[in-house]
């Protein structure tokens, strides 16, 4: 009877053709080898005779004893090598190979799933692995890849998507970066990094920690002894003291940075100050000290001008220190009365003022990204009520502290900014009834300065110190 003959409904039987060794081998088979033998004969006789063949459905590889006896007939068996291996591939080769042949491939969705502890995953690139898990995940029924033979099995779909999504996320937009202070300590240290300070012979060293500064005490720094009076000023991390030295009258700003940036900014327009200024550094801090020239005198600038009464010349100095500022290219950024300090002459004739905090400035030569007011912590109040436009000059910012400063000089009180048909003035100087000449001149000069329209700031400060010609001196 020939091989892979398995009878069709009706008939008798199946019959199977099993090749035993031949006899005479070289070397006897083993006890295990025997047993093995034994133990597959009576448990294919079982299968084979011992069961009817019960028709499911009109095909007979639907048969229930069928599938089982393909199922039995065709799985391997492990065992040592010896002469039955021969035997054993030869069966392989004809029954297993006959019984395959009938029974239909199973579908992809019915493959049987590895056994456990066996790794058959080949390693894939983590897009890979990505797009298989997405696949496997969203297909319901699907084997795994592994099972399904690797990189053939997966589903293109899957890799195609994930592509795409990989691209959309290349391609979406970067999270807008927070917006640098310019003001900031780590812009400021980059900065002082592309100067040499360590040459200029008014900067000193101290090898030790910032000395306690108190009022009526005396402090000495270098070679030097002052005398301090009194606090003028307190910030928290800075406060700004009154004192002498055997020089003359002295301010001091003492300061828990370690970076000397008023002295360096300080340093740019001193040929125009009214003060020569120096810096001592210690371990955990520094003094910046601004030192009267002989016969001259210093004094806070709210306290040399009275009450209602301010004179063109307090006016014309402040506007000039803004303009020599703004030619040097630096912003001041928070122009203050009680920050601004009057240099005297002989009795009372006034030089000039500087500012002894330039914690709000900019040097626009070397910080040339500072373009417009929105990029200035000190502005965000002034663009939140409209006065200044985001995208204004930063100087714009130097004549809203001009007017807050004579408008506190003038009334002793803080500027409230109001808006009307004509534009941006102060509440106090925003009446239209008749008033007289200096009464007229102050809200004329409000007006100028907050409303600069066209015109750029050096031409705004022309235009107030060409007004100012007509105060009194």
């Amino acid at each position: 009877m020939s091989d892979d003959v398995f009878l069709r409904p009706g008939e008798k039987g199946l019959c199977v053709k099993v090749q035993f060794p031949r006899q005479g081998g070289n070397a006897p088979a083993s006890e295990h080898s025997r047993s093995f033998l034994e133990r597959s004969e009576s448990l294919t006789e079982a299968i084979l005779s011992g069961h009817q063949n019960k028709t499911l459905c009109s095909s007979p590889d639907n048969t229930n004893d069928f599938a089982g006896a393909a199922k039995m007939a065709s799985t391997p068996h492990a065992g040592p090598p010896g002469p039955r291996a021969s035997a054993h591939t030869e069966c392989q080769g004809g029954m297993t190979e006959d019984l395959r042949a009938l029974v239909k491939p199973r579908p992809p969705a019915a493959a049987a799933a590895p056994k456990p502890g066996v790794e058959t995953r080949i390693k894939l690139s983590p897009i890979e692995e990505a797009s298989v898990e997405a696949g496997s995940s969203a297909t319901s029924g699907l084997a795994s890849p592994s099972s399904l033979g690797g990189r053939s099995a997966r589903n293109p779909g899957s890799l195609e998507e994930n592509q795409e999504n990989r691209e959309e996320t290349d391609h979406a937009p970067s999270p807008a970066r927070a917006p640098v202070d310019p003001c900031g300590p780590d812009a400021r240290r980059r900065l002082l990094d592309q100067v040499d300070l360590t040459s200029c012979p008014d900067l000193h060293s101290e090898l030790r920690p910032l000395p306690t500064i108190e009022e009526d005490a005396v402090l000495q720094l270098g070679s030097e002894v002052f005398t301090v009076y009194s606090k003028l000023l307190d910030r928290g991390s800075f406060c700004v003291y009154s004192g002498v030295s055997l020089q003359g009258d002295v301010v001091l700003k003492v300061e828990s940075g370690l970076d000397p940036w008023d002295f360096l900014l300080s340093r740019r327009p001193a040929a125009a100050l009214p003060a020569l200024i120096s810096c001592f550094l210690f371990l955990d801090g520094c003094v910046t000290v601004y030192t009267a020239p002989p016969q001259h005198t210093l004094t806070e600038l709210k306290e040399c001008v009275p009450a209602g009464v301010l004179s063109s010349s307090c006016v014309v100095a402040l506007l000039q220190l803004v303009r020599t500022l703004h030619g040097c290219g630096l912003l001041h950024g928070a122009l203050q009365p009680h920050t601004l300090v009057c240099t005297h002459s002989g009795g009372s004739s006034l030089v000039g003022l500087f500012p002894v905090d330039w914690s709000c400035s900019v040097d626009l030569d070397l910080q040339q990204e500072v373009t417009s007011v929105q990029q200035l912590p000190a502005a965000q109040r002034h663009i939140s009520l409209g006065l200044l436009e985001p995208d204004a000059p930063p100087q714009l910012l130097d004549l809203v502290g001009v007017a807050e400063t004579v408008h506190f000089l003038l009334t002793q009180t803080d500027m409230k900014p109001v808006r009307d048909s004509a534009g941006w003035t102060a509440e106090q100087f925003s009446q239209d009834s008749p008033c007289g000449w200096k009464e007229a001149l102050w809200r004329k000069f409000f007006r100028s300065v907050l409303n600069p329209g066209a015109r750029s700031p050096p031409a705004v400060l022309s235009d107030l110190l060409d007004l100012m010609d007509q105060l009194p001196a």
